[in-house]
């Protein structure tokens, strides 16, 4: 027929060339159906494939490989037009994309605060807990700088945009090509991946915060030069200290202040702590250790004077602190530390008396030797020992024992202090930089931190009262006198809370909370809070209320101040810093949305162009071809491309199966001559759960059905195929007679000529014209399984008959049936997917059935309604229902012939018969079973006559 058509096309065009060059449009309704007719038809037209003058539309995946010359697809894809218009749609899809993603990612900016300070999980050490708690600041640390350079740019390509034509507004492409940094970074979101000048340019936003160390670096802190180390101290709550302001003279420091209290350094600064554990601020005296009001009045001691005198305990006389008056310099060392004033005795350290220099036990005692026989003239040690100190020997010969007399005198233990200042000076800083690394500047004098690590008291207890709100609590750090700092310091992150209680932080010992206030509602109370607006009752009037408002104003105002990073300041408390972040943050995103609103503004426009020029190249791709196919669904798609080539005829195969809307609107103004080819006696169109809609409106009744059932007066002009090519003779036998009041169905001597394929079965007594293993062509196979339902959906399985159907496969493999050959039919998909499962599970050599779907050495499995229109070997039919079904699909004429008509040498079916004895009886049915069972008894027949004449 369409060989037919193209040559009344040809001539057509000879006689009226003003008709251009229509096309021929042929459609059907299934993909595999379509593509063996343009085979065929290639086949039997070569010169079809020189130019190539004729075009399949659609196909996809499941195209014919030997259609793909012609695929659309193969000869439309190097459209320029097309090509760059398609290309651009898919940038702007990926910017807004990655607009989305970026804005996502900085709604959750605020999660950090809580990740950097969070204590340690029960399962989880203190070292782990702070390698996390570290890593959570990197992160924290690189997104804010991302913003930053991102925001900036931003801005940029918004203003120079702006300024190219002030009385022109900027063109939206312009600004977008100037934002596709933005796709680059959500690739890198992990990480900020930016160029050096990039990451300089962030200094420029936070000018402040340069400002504010700059002395830093000067002191040789080069690192934090870099803005990422800036921002990593600026979220950790760290303030820069100021210099020294140490002067004396002509003599200046040029070190870091100790804190921010008292600006002067470690060596410059009174490190003595006072009574409320506070230290001193007053600067040292020069080449002393203490201040004025704390340095011993002696120039060369090191130790603090007392509290209300001028002399510390080692060089104050202890008499007048007895007596409670001002002490003077003392005149020798502890414990004979007293002054001129108070004089003690020359042999023990009690007062002498006055005038004398010696105490009253030690006063006017002689010693009792002799010398030459006259009595020695020195002063005895006491009246214990009478002896002076050259004849103290001489106590030996009275009490036996020698007194063993020795002035005393303090014994000072040698100081290690040049040993400790050794050390002190080589110490190293433990902290880490913002990528991971260990600092390696010098440590602070009795600290094991450098000046930019070492958090001061003020700082920490800014992050612990800000952390507190977001009940993380910090343990605050133990007072300490000056030499132990480090540990100060070393509480940074340390663990919030402690990890054996078990009540939280702010529940008392009655396990009841200080503050019910801040008690979480349960989750239906706050949903029925919002349902119906319940509202607690406020004793405030609403003058009150006003002032709250315009507090609030303020308050908003203030806080808007805070989003431009050229106000942040080292001054800034903890919890500003951050809320000043999340503000930055909001910003971004409020730009972001900008964008993401231009991207979808242009990606309509570019989507309208694209499918401008789609239509367009498809209608140059269709233009001068003679033959245009594909299916109808295809066909829909494609209309307007279509119906600029104006085809003047439309031939539609397997038309019973086709809607009457659906094929309608294929129709064009220029079309001259329909054709439709079918089976009115098969299965129709199915609309998916509209049963009643289809027996009400005879939806479900294609054009073809209803101009072949119509009137005689209504009739259209048809033919009707007489010869069939398909089956043998008793293959076709099982529906020929539905056929008999239309035409009467003859075999074409091609019926006789069909061969299985293989050399097995070629090599056989029958050489391939009977199925090997099987006597019968066509069989019944029954037996008793029962009907159950499918693990998914609503369809029906039998797992007896499947396992039946799977093994006959088998067993025909191995008698030599080649795998493609063999096609397994059932009506319902849950049987059809339980045989898949079983074929595909099979672990042994011998598979049926593959993965690819693409392999052509497997077997088919397909419903019925879907296998309308192809055609096997040898067909294995599983009708799945047992003798207490009593649904109508399976007895459905259409469906029947259908499952009858699909084998070409060998038919068998495997079925339960009691669904068609027990149920009301079916004409169709009944007439099958005789057929089969007179097929059986004749075979037997034979068989018996056979074996007797042997």
């Amino acid at each position: 027929m369409v060989r037919a058509l193209m040559i009344i096309r040809k001539y057509w065009v000879q006689v009226s060339p003003v008709v251009g060059t229509p096309p021929i449009l042929v459609l059907s309704y299934k993909n595999h159906a379509i593509d063996e007719f343009l085979v065929d038809l290639v086949t039997a037209e070569p010169h079809l494939g020189r130019k190539p003058d004729m075009i399949r539309i659609g196909g996809g995946t499941s195209l014919d490989q030997r259609l793909w010359n012609f695929s659309e697809r193969n000869l439309g894809r190097q459209d320029w037009e097309v090509g760059k218009l398609r290309q651009h749609v898919h940038w702007l899809h990926d910017l807004s994309t990655s607009c989305k993603a970026l804005s996502q990612k900085s709604s959750s900016f605020s999660g950090y605060q809580v990740d950097m300070f969070k204590a340690a999980f029960p399962s989880e050490n203190e070292k782990d807990a702070e390698k996390r708690r570290r890593k959570c600041a990197y992160e924290a640390t690189d997104q804010l700088l991302a913003t930053l350079v991102r925001y900036r740019r931003m801005l940029e390509a918004f203003e120079q945009d702006s300024d190219e034509d002030d009385y022109k507004m900027p063109d939206d492409t312009t600004i977008l090509n100037d934002l596709d940094f933005i796709r680059e970074e959500a690739g890198h979101m992990q990480r900020s991946h930016y160029h050096s000048h990039r990451r300089r340019e962030a200094l420029e936003d936070i000018p402040n915060l340069r400002e504010g160390i700059e002395h830093y670096i000067e002191l040789g802190h080069t690192h934090l030069d870099d803005p990422g180390e800036i921002l990593l101290l600026f979220l950790r709550g760290w303030r820069p200290l100021p210099l020294c302001n140490y002067s004396y003279g002509y003599v200046s420091c040029s070190d870091l202040a100790f804190d921010h209290e008292a600006p002067l350094c470690a060596n410059h600064r009174c490190g003595w702590e006072l009574e409320d554990w506070s230290r001193c601020q007053h600067p040292v005296i020069p080449g002393r250790q203490g201040c004025k009001d704390h340095a011993c009045g002696v120039l060369e001691c090191p130790q603090k004077k007392l509290a209300e005198q001028d002399f510390c305990s080692w060089h104050a006389c202890f008499v007048c602190l007895k007596e409670g008056a001002r002490a003077l310099e003392a005149t020798d060392d502890p414990p004979r530390n007293a002054c001129e004033k108070h004089a003690l005795c020359w042999q023990c350290d009690e007062l002498a008396l006055p005038g004398r220099d010696a105490c009253a036990e030690h006063d006017f005692i002689m010693c009792e030797a002799k010398v030459n026989g006259e009595p020695c003239r020195n002063r005895a040690a006491s009246s214990l020992r009478p002896f002076c100190k050259d004849h103290m020997h001489l106590s030996q010969r009275r009490w036996g024992f020698s007194w063993g007399w020795s002035p005393a005198a303090p014994v000072l233990e040698e100081s290690d202090g040049e040993e400790r200042a050794d050390v002190e000076e080589n110490r190293k800083c433990i902290g880490q930089n913002h990528k991971g690394k260990p600092c390696q500047s010098k440590a602070r004098p009795g600290s094991r931190y450098c000046d930019v690590h070492a958090p001061s008291e003020q700082t920490l207890e800014e992050m612990r009262e800000a952390v507190s709100k977001d009940q993380v609590a910090v343990e605050p750090p133990p007072k300490q006198s000056f030499y132990a700092a480090e540990d100060i310091e070393d509480a940074e992150f340390a663990s919030a809370g402690s990890e054996g209680s078990e009540n939280p932080p702010n529940m008392d010992e009655d396990g009841k909370y200080d503050n019910q206030d801040e008690v979480e509602e349960a989750d239906h109370l706050q949903h029925l809070r919002e349902v119906y607006d319940f509202a607690e009752w406020s004793g405030e009037s609403s003058s009150e209320d006003e002032a709250k408002e315009e507090e609030n104003f303020q308050d908003q105002a203030e806080d808007a101040a805070t989003k431009d990073t050229k106000q942040w300041t080292w001054d800034m408390s903890f919890q500003e810093r951050w809320e000043a972040c999340q503000m930055f943050m909001s910003q971004q995103r409020d730009t972001l949305s900008i964008v993401i609103g231009k991207v979808k503004d242009q990606s309509w426009l570019y989507r309208k162009k694209l499918h401008d020029a789609e239509v367009r190249a498809s209608a140059r791709v269709y233009e001068d071809k003679s033959i245009i196919g594909g299916t109808i669904v295809g066909c829909i798609s494609r209309l307007e491309a279509i119906r600029s080539t104006r085809p003047f005829a439309v031939v539609v195969e397997e038309a019973s199966e086709v809607l009457e809307p659906l094929l309608f609107s294929c129709f064009c103004d220029s079309t001259v001559k329909l054709e439709m080819i079918g089976d009115h006696l098969q299965l129709q169109p199915s609309i998916m759960q509209k049963f009643a809609f289809e027996r009400v409106n005879n939806v479900n009744i294609s054009m073809f059905e209803r101009l072949i059932t119509a009137p005689n007066d209504h009739k259209a002009p048809s033919s009707v195929l007489s010869v069939q090519r398909r089956m043998r003779k008793d293959v076709c036998d099982l529906t020929r007679e539905y056929y008999a009041e239309i035409t009467s169905i003859e075999d074409h001597e091609t019926c006789w000529t069909k061969k299985i394929p293989g050399s097995i079965a070629s090599g056989s007594f029958y050489k391939g014209r009977e199925v090997p293993g099987v006597a019968s062509h066509i069989y019944l196979w029954t037996h008793s399984g029962s009907q159950g339902k499918a693990e998914v959906g609503l369809s029906k399985i039998n797992r007896q008959e499947a396992d039946m159907a799977v093994w006959l496969a088998y067993y025909l493999v191995d008698c030599g049936v080649p795998k493609p050959s063999i096609v397994i039919l059932t009506p319902y998909k849950g049987q059809l997917m339980l045989m898949r499962k079983q074929l595909l599970s099979d672990q042994s050599q011998s598979w049926l059935l593959s993965h690819n779907p693409s392999d052509a050495d497997q077997i088919r499995l397909s419903t019925v309604d879907r296998f309308q229109g192809d055609e096997g070997d040898v067909v294995i039919a599983s009708l799945v229902v047992d003798e207490h079904s009593r649904t109508p699909f399976v007895k459905l004429q259409n469906r029947m012939i259908v499952l009858l008509s699909r084998a070409r040498l060998g038919m068998y079916i495997l079925g339960n018969t009691g669904y068609f004895e027990n149920s009301r009886p079916e004409k169709h049915w009944q007439r099958t079973f005789e057929i089969l069972q007179d097929g059986m008894l004749t075979l037997f027949v034979a068989a018996f006559n056979r074996e007797s004449a042997s």
